[in-house]
């Protein structure tokens, strides 16, 4: 048994919350999905798909939704910074 799920035994309101936060998460990508569905140049839409996705740190699909909102709107610096903040080391390390 992991750690993880000892302490979900301990704390079995732990669960609900998690499973809460994956259905709103799930629900906030659905909704982006389908403003982008409507108009792939919504500026709001593109920006929380990016804000969104680099919570997952830095994936293909991050790169891939930067790619999409550049496409867009090149010269929102916004959509950049965020990128480069999920980018950079967090726990102290030095960048190269």
């Amino acid at each position: 048994m992991s750690d993880f799920d000892y302490l979900l035994q301990l704390m079995p309101t732990s669960r609900v919350l998690l499973y809460r936060v994956a259905a709103r998460r799930t629900s906030l990508a659905f909704d982006i999905s389908q403003v982008l569905k409507l108009d792939p140049t919504s500026a709001y839409g593109l920006y929380l798909r990016v804000k969104m996705l680099r919570g997952y740190g830095a994936t293909s699909q991050l790169g891939e939704a930067l790619d999409q909102a550049i496409t867009a709107y090149p010269r929102y610096m916004t959509l950049h910074q965020i990128v480069l903040s999920t980018l950079q080391p967090k726990w102290g390390a030095k960048s190269i």
